[in-house]
């Protein structure tokens, strides 16, 4: 009976309020568009990539070997930022605070992930952290939200609350170089067990990756506790 009442509670709901795709504003049908906030026409119309990409000159790496600049940790990037789609996704759930928006773009990272088909071993889900203080001025941390949802469709521990942000920097947004960027978040990140990290394959969760610099200043306290591997695991590269 209860089952019941909360499946009629919804149908009343939908007529209501028709669940619409978050980027088109189309009506979802089916219960897949219903699940992940997306049309159909929308996903397949974002491309995705279906290998690692270089962290350094962002070119796609064949078979997932790197062979053009050596790094210490591996880039996997879901989508481009070029794409329109993508933009307008990722700009709703950071600054329209459409949280709705991270279970599509959580959605297509694990598509990706499945694509890449990695050997992995002892993974870990860990999200970017953001400072306290700019987490409460936004409500909440976009790369956790898609850190949680990509955690479950891929049936991973997520660690969250592991890596900390001690440095109330500016949004990397508003810093002009590379340089600037790597500036900024010095001595930003520390890990607060580490016994959770060693020997553990860490899947780095962020949202964009431009040049790095975030990815890197987080690595550099990871890498001191002796992760097994790092994958920084993104919607888009820049």
């Amino acid at each position: 009976m209860q089952e019941f009442l909360s499946k009629a509670k919804t149908a009343f709901f939908e007529i209501l309020f028709p669940p619409i795709c978050i980027i088109c504003s189309r009506n979802l049908i089916n219960e897949h568009e219903k699940n992940i906030n997306l049309c159909e026409n929308c996903k397949t119309d974002i491309q995705k990539n279906n290998s690692l990409t270089c962290p350094t000159c962002k070119s796609r790496l064949p078979q997932n070997k790197n062979t053009c600049h050596r790094s210490s940790y591996y880039l996997a990037a879901a989508t481009n930022y070029n794409d329109q789609k993508i933009r307008d996704l990722i700009w709703k759930l950071k600054y329209g605070k459409i949280t709705a928006a991270a279970k599509p773009l959580s959605n297509l990272l694990s598509e990706h992930f499945n694509l890449l088909n990695l050997d992995i071993e002892n993974p870990i889900v860990i999200p970017i952290p953001l400072h306290k203080n700019r987490k409460a001025e936004r409500g909440f941390n976009q790369a956790e939200l898609i850190a949680t949802h990509f955690a479950k469709n891929q049936n991973l521990k997520i660690s969250d609350g592991i890596l900390m942000r001690t440095k109330y920097t500016p949004p990397q947004a508003e810093t002009k170089t590379a340089k600037e960027r790597h500036k900024n978040l010095e001595n930003s990140f520390k890990i607060k067990n580490a016994s959770v990290i060693e020997n553990k394959t860490i899947i780095l969760i962020d949202d964009v990756f431009t040049t790095g610099a975030t990815a890197e200043a987080a690595i550099s306290v990871i890498k001191e506790h002796n992760p097994k591997k790092v994958i920084v695991a993104v919607i888009a590269h820049a």
